[in-house]
């Protein structure tokens, strides 16, 4: 086809592109201090808390707060992370502890259960060692179709207990 030209950026990554501009629209700067922008409400009037960066220019300290457009409410940043994850350190852990536990004790039965099954295909190894060994005396006393019909049945069973 004459003046065509394939693009450059393939269609699935320009629509990615679009979708990040979007978002970034939509949510603001995504490199923020505040770890809970769009997240928080004063809970006075139940109204979303903006971000603000009060610091004074010159200043290398940086003044974070998150405030209330209708009641003036202000809320220190720092304090509020703080106070957020280690609420969630208190929530979370022991969550994750019984979480922890629940997980040792299953596996703990899947544990014995393997150890109960590998008894039981090593018992049927064994068995059918045994009968291995006695397929000659089994040929000189029943003759050889008996020997093969007992044989099959015998691979069946190891094969049986070995993919259980």
């Amino acid at each position: 086809m004459e003046g065509y030209y394939p693009p450059l950026v393939p269609s699935h990554l320009w629509m990615l592109k679009d979708k990040i501009r979007e978002n970034k629209k939509r949510i603001g700067k995504m490199d923020t201090p505040f770890l809970l922008r769009n997240i928080v409400h004063c809970k006075t009037c139940l109204v979303e808390l903006k971000p603000k960066d009060t610091s004074p220019s010159g200043y290398k300290g940086r003044y974070l707060n998150y405030s209330c457009s209708i009641c003036k409410g202000r809320i220190d940043a720092y304090e509020l992370h703080e106070d957020v994850i280690y609420n969630l350190k208190e929530n979370l852990s022991p969550l994750l502890i019984k979480a922890e536990s629940l997980t040792q004790k299953r596996l703990k039965k899947y544990r014995n259960s393997l150890r109960i099954e590998q008894e039981e295909i090593r018992q049927k190894q064994e068995r059918n060692l045994y009968n291995e060994r006695q397929f000659p005396n089994l040929i000189q006393r029943c003759g050889s179709k008996y020997y093969s019909t007992r044989k099959k049945r015998l691979k069946k069973s190891l094969l049986k207990s070995i993919l259980l």
